[in-house]
């Protein structure tokens, strides 16, 4: 399509106006018969009321409100009358406008786009009045659902304009956004949209469905990744009232991504029959090389390796080698990062029905793309013959963006030619999950006349897909390099995905750096993020372009305002203390510094207080953005102290919440959050807070106590 916003506007048989935008660069649809566009999103009622179809998915962090509200003030429409609808998967009619839900990416992906379809709904109701009243456009505005005309103290509803708009078409250079100042609804506190309906029970989750003529499932799994099965005896198990067939479910591996384990179903007439007959099943697993593997063999492997070259990630320049050779002091420590699993409060579950050549499914997802992509290469049901129902998730930080669930229930439906509704108990949630990646960061920092002279990183990973780890500090001379050794877990995207990994390593040696130049961490920082007049050709022009600065300026902000606010620096009493630091969550260009305050001086650890700063560009709603902080510092804070999975002959060993613990009430610290530099575009924040937390966790411990921690979770013998 050529590069031109426009609207095509009709009336519906019901009487309500529809409005169907085409997005440049994130969809190709054209309008159909003159009325309709694959990208329709918004319905303006005769009552005044809009509905606007949310594409993006809502699982608590509140995108479901974020998203309205920006296209709410951009149009001007009145916020108490706009209903917000769930999509259901369309690639043909939403395009980029769906996608993922994930790396913080709901907001800030839909910024944009999302202004610019009601800034040419804005124009094109304006335009339809300035055309019934004989005016020009643009002396005209629109304001809480009517289109004014100031001078003559005119303003007529958007409903009423319903049929003058029909063919209007508005160049996309004649669309502008609003300034900032005109803002009335972004900045401020709006309430969860989504809540009323939840706590009313109008909202329901995939566990309250029911789907006519439906059976209940329950699978047993592999309990070692990438394991088999062998055999499997089921006399007891169809034995049990309720149980009506056991099936056999293949693996569907494809990298490290995506993989529905080997396993064996129970269909049955309820959840709980399902259950009871997955525990009575006898199956004899083929473990494969996995079934050998526990925590201290990998840590033993990884080792190993580190003696090997490994390969060149992100930018580098400089002669590490020389630079350590001719080092007054060289500070060189690793860093383990554990495995980490989900725990959701909502235990994975679909709905599936699927015949021979149509799926439906009902699903909490974060990808429906994922979902369609399933249904096409293991079930050959091409997308024109799916609907993909988006429900709200109870919790997912990464793990739902995984579709294993989804094709299990979806593969169970097409053996029986039933709907099946597949719930994972708690235990296989757990034992199961797609953790975060085990990884050891080796740091070594060169130090010569009192400075930083070089910084060498090695990381050795089980995650092909490791990013780049951001050093936002100026150094000589720089490298980074990864070994690589498939994981024996099943591993995947954890809230905050690789930076968290990054930061642990990278936050906790600049504290280390700043004591053995004797200076305060937080100076120490600022020092370094401060740029020479000139500068070595870096080949991923960490130090040499725009965003380096902006870089630069962000971490510096973040850093100062947290420590104004935090009184850093300040005299605690002994067996207390304050800790640094300060990340960038690469995937959204948002920064975020903690500084936690730690009391040492009784039987367990406590935080007693987390001050926090961020930025992340516009700031759209101020309740949910400090709700996203304060909940990343919860999740990181429970990691920190209850996390890793432990495994032994490759089958983890926890299962449950009594020993995959969560963080309680009275251990949650007073929290503190506020902005910095409200400006430019909205970048995420469901994530940005958690890459910080555990190195300014472990910094505290060490300014209480003197110990130092370089690996998660946290044991009481290393810090009492």
């Amino acid at each position: 399509m050529q590069r031109r916003s426009f609207i095509k506007i009709s009336t519906t048989t019901a009487g309500s106006l529809v409005l169907s935008m085409a997005v440049p660069t994130l969809v190709n649809g054209k309008p159909k018969n003159g009325a309709w566009s694959p990208d329709a999103i918004t319905e303006i009622h005769p009552d005044g009321s809009i509905t606007f179809t949310l594409t993006k998915h809502e699982m608590g962090q509140g995108t479901g409100t974020g998203i309205p509200m920006i296209f709410c003030d951009e149009l001007g429409a009145d916020w108490n009358r706009l209903k917000v609808v769930q999509a259901d998967f369309n690639s043909e009619k939403y395009g980029g406008l769906q996608g993922n839900t994930g790396g913080s990416s709901g907001v800030r992906l839909m910024w944009n786009p999302v202004r610019r379809l009601a800034a040419t709904t804005r124009e094109t109701l304006k335009e339809a009045a300035a055309r019934k009243w004989n005016v020009d456009r643009s002396i005209l505005t629109a304001d809480n659902g009517f289109v004014i005309d100031a001078t003559s103290n005119q303003k007529i509803g958007f409903e009423e304009l319903i049929s003058e708009v029909s063919g209007i078409e508005i160049p996309e250079e004649e669309v502008k956004f609003k300034d900032r100042k005109d803002y009335k609804i972004i900045g401020t506190s709006q309430k969860n949209l989504i809540t009323p309906g939840v706590v009313r029970g109008e909202k329901l989750f995939a566990g309250d469905l029911q789907i006519p003529g439906m059976v209940f499932a329950a699978i047993e799994r592999c309990p070692v990744y990438q394991g088999k099965v062998s055999s499997y005896d089921d006399t007891e198990t169809r034995k049990i009232k309720g149980v009506v067939d056991v099936i056999e479910v293949p693996e569907f591996f494809e990298g490290e991504q995506f993989i529905v384990r080997n396993g064996v179903a129970v269909i049955a007439t309820s959840t709980w029959a399902a259950f009871e007959g997955k525990k009575a099943l006898k199956v004899q697993w083929d473990e494969g090389a996995n079934g050998t593997m526990n925590n201290d063999k990998l840590r033993k492997e990884l080792k190993q390796n580190a003696a090997e070259p490994g390969t060149a990630i992100g930018g580098g320049h400089g002669d590490i080698e020389a630079a350590e050779a001719g080092a007054d002091e060289v500070v060189s420590n690793t860093y383990e990062n554990a495995y980490h699993a989900h725990a959701c409060m909502e235990p994975l579950n679909a709905i599936a029905h699927v015949t021979d050549d149509k799926a439906e499914i009902w699903a909490p997802m974060q990808s429906p793309n994922n979902v369609s992509a399933r249904m096409v290469s293991h079930l050959n049901i091409p997308e024109s013959k799916q609907t993909i129902h988006v429900l709200n998730s109870g919790g997912s930080f990464g793990r739902k963006y995984y579709p294993d669930y989804t094709t299990e229930a979806a593969y169970l439906s097409k053996q029986i030619s039933k709907p099946v509704k597949l719930t994972w108990t708690r235990e296989d949630d757990i034992r199961c999950d797609y953790n975060s990646n085990f990884q050891h960061d080796i740091h070594s920092v060169a130090i010569k006349n009192g400075k930083v002279d070089s910084w060498d990183i090695k990381i050795l990973e089980t995650d092909r897909y490791s990013p780049n780890p951001w050093l936002p500090y100026y150094v000589p001379n720089k490298r980074s390099t990864a070994i690589h050794r498939d994981s024996p877990l099943s591993i995947g995207a954890w809230r905050s995905v690789g930076p968290h990994r990054a930061a642990f390593g990278t936050e906790c040696t600049m504290d280390e750096v700043a004591v053995a130049l004797n200076k305060d961490p937080l100076d120490l920082r600022l020092e370094m993020l401060e740029l020479p007049d000139e500068i070595p050709q870096d080949s991923m022009g960490l130090y040499n372009h725009e965003q380096s600065v902006l870089s630069r300026k962000y971490m510096k902000a973040v850093l100062k305002d947290v420590a104004r606010r935090s009184d850093w620096g300040k005299k605690m009493p002994a067996g207390t203390g304050q800790g640094l630091a300060a990340y960038k969550f690469s995937y959204t260009g948002s920064y975020c510094a903690h500084v936690v305050e730690v009391d040492t001086r009784g039987d367990e650890l406590k935080v007693t207080r987390v001050t926090s700063s961020l930025y992340c560009g516009t700031v759209v709603n101020p309740h949910f953005v400090k709700g996203q902080i304060e909940g990343s510092i919860i999740w990181s804070l429970t990691s920190a102290l209850y996390g890793g999975m432990d495994f032994e002959n490759g089958r983890v060993k926890q299962s449950n919440f009594h020993d995959y613990k969560m963080l309680r009430m009275h251990e949650t610290p007073e929290m503190d959050v506020d902005f910095v530099l409200n400006e430019g575009d909205a970048h995420g924040t469901g994530e940005p807070g958690v890459p910080p937390f555990t190195p300014a966790l472990m910094n505290a411990i060490f300014a209480a106590t003197g110990k130092r921690i370089r690996h998660t979770p946290i044991r009481k013998e290393d810090w009492a």
